[in-house]
């Protein structure tokens, strides 16, 4: 496996190519919390990348170094703020919105959702419709979901 590798904000701008040793890269997954960064386990296949919540623009020169069929999902809250995060990191990649998740979300939104702290309410026409599908209960009880309470879950896949 790669390890860990830390790549500072100065150094990005500079970045070539970004070469895998064995096997390949199929999937890179950012997240913005550190707690899902350092518990969550990946396929053999997947590259994870933390980027600071107030420095989205990291991730697109790393994007830039990899091939260009490698899939990208985000990893963050199930809340307002973080669908606005996965758009616009998709926005600014030029993909589409992924969101990665656990596959048994289902009891994961049952025993850990919480109320939104702030005044901000879900915006259902903004949120895709796959991951409506997801989160309408959270919706429906203005609810969110944090991305730590997740990291432990043993399947994932991309939603998007």
């Amino acid at each position: 496996t790669l390890g860990e590798v830390t790549l500072p904000v100065r150094t990005l701008a500079g970045l070539g190519k970004i070469l895998w040793g064995e096997g390949e890269i199929q999937r890179l997954i950012s997240t913005d919390s550190i707690g899902v960064f350092a518990d969550l386990a990946l396929p053999a296949d997947a590259l994870l990348v933390w980027i600071p919540p107030e420095e989205p623009g990291t991730l697109q020169p790393l994007v830039a170094a990899l091939p260009p069929h490698i899939l990208w999902s985000h990893l963050t809250a199930l809340d307002p703020a973080g669908v606005d995060r996965v758009l616009m990191l998709a926005q600014r990649l030029g993909r589409p919105p992924s969101w990665w998740l656990p596959q048994a979300l289902a009891p994961i939104k049952q025993a850990y959702a919480a109320p939104l702290h702030d005044a901000r309410c879900w915006e259902p026409s903004r949120i895709p419709r796959a991951l409506l599908a997801l989160c309408g209960d959270l919706i429906e009880s203005n609810r969110g979901l944090s991305a730590e309470v997740c990291a432990l879950a043993p399947d994932w896949h991309a939603v998007g």
